[in-house]
């Protein structure tokens, strides 16, 4: 296992979430993934269709190093992409399905690889290609939860890492049903937030639904 690799099975081994800043303006990313990673949160994702991703992935990397936090970068569909990514500082990549040359470059550049796979076959070949673990998308259009236990049978050695539709409602139900960590986006991390303290509020129950209430000093 690659450095970087072993800090984020670490970090999700600590705090089994991502949160997923998406069309975040700059600033809000910044405070947001700081206060997150404050509320427990080890891993932020920064996608790549927001407001100058490689700044916004470079600004809330140095306001969470602090804290102990990982920033990766997400909708991520290029090999070019990965590059540019990884020269700012992103320490693991997402993409919302199975791109095999994104998968080959986090590979060639040691950088941990969560593709998107909707299938046991796609979740295979993803691992095959040197996948730190699958990003299970659209998790609550594939069965949710439920969908995970089912997969987990077959595949007990796979890190699965549902994403869409995840809130504190469910959370646990998908960990409990094998997952390895969770993607959780605008059911928490909604950019259009006017108030970061409800937004903060919200990171809470989501940690206290986990069962992970620690909030760094």
């Amino acid at each position: 296992m690659t450095e970087r690799s072993a800090a984020l099975a670490g970090a999700l081994g600590t705090s089994p979430v991502i949160g997923i800043l998406r069309r975040f303006r700059m600033e809000d990313a910044v405070e947001v993934g700081a206060r997150a990673v404050e509320s427990g949160v080890r891993c932020i994702e920064v996608t790549f269709d927001s407001d100058d991703p490689l700044t916004q992935i470079e600004r809330v990397s140095s306001a969470v190093a602090g804290n102990g936090g990982l920033v990766g970068a997400g909708t991520v569909m290029s090999r070019s992409d990965v590059e540019a990514a990884v020269d700012h500082g992103a320490q693991f990549i997402l993409s919302p399905g199975l791109v095999p040359e994104v998968v080959e470059a986090c590979v060639e550049h040691d950088v941990p690889c969560l593709p998107g796979v909707a299938t046991p076959t796609e979740a295979i070949r993803a691992v095959d290609l040197g996948a730190f673990a699958v990003k299970v998308y659209p998790a609550s259009h594939l069965g949710g939860h439920e969908y995970i236990r089912d997969l987990a049978v077959p595949l007990a050695d796979m890190r699965f890492v549902p994403t869409g539709g995840i809130d504190a409602g469910n959370v646990r139900a998908y960990l409990d049903a094998g997952s390895f960590a969770v993607g959780v986006g605008s059911s928490v991390f909604r950019a259009s937030a006017s108030d970061p303290d409800e937004l903060v509020g919200n990171i809470d129950s989501l940690m206290a639904a986990i069962g992970q209430t620690d909030r760094v000093a």
